[in-house]
């Protein structure tokens, strides 16, 4: 939570960054942490979305400023009985916010995420 609101827009997902800019709407100078989770519909990978990226950005009352977030590599992986991790190819739904991308998120900050769509292939 912040001392201040803030928007995104114009994200955009590459294999290994997301790229959104931040805009603090509000009327104090605050920082907030973006968020980017990934979910595929793949039976190999979690069930909900998961953690792949967080970056803290600090805004002046009214300033935008591109960001980008290192995308963790292992957030489009699965781990096998064997313990052997494995890519799972195919489209992954990826969510940049200010927390989970669920329903409870979105009321308490009164931002929904901004979902965008990675094709990693085929097998």
């Amino acid at each position: 939570l912040s001392y201040s609101d803030f928007a995104l827009k114009d994200a955009r997902v590459e294999k290994t960054k997301v790229t959104v800019t931040v805009e603090n709407t509000g009327c104090m100078d605050a920082e907030t942490v973006v968020e980017v989770y990934a979910q595929c519909d793949d039976s190999r990978a979690p069930l909900h979305p998961h953690l792949i990226g967080f970056g803290r950005v600090a805004l002046l009352r009214g300033e935008s400023r591109a960001i980008t977030l290192d995308l963790d590599p292992r957030g489009f992986t699965v781990v096998d009985d064997e313990g052997v991790r494995h890519a799972v190819p195919g489209c992954w739904d990826v969510y940049v916010g200010f927390g989970q991308p669920d329903r409870r998120t979105e009321d308490l900050t009164g931002v929904r995420s901004l979902h965008l769509t990675l094709d990693l292939g085929s097998e």
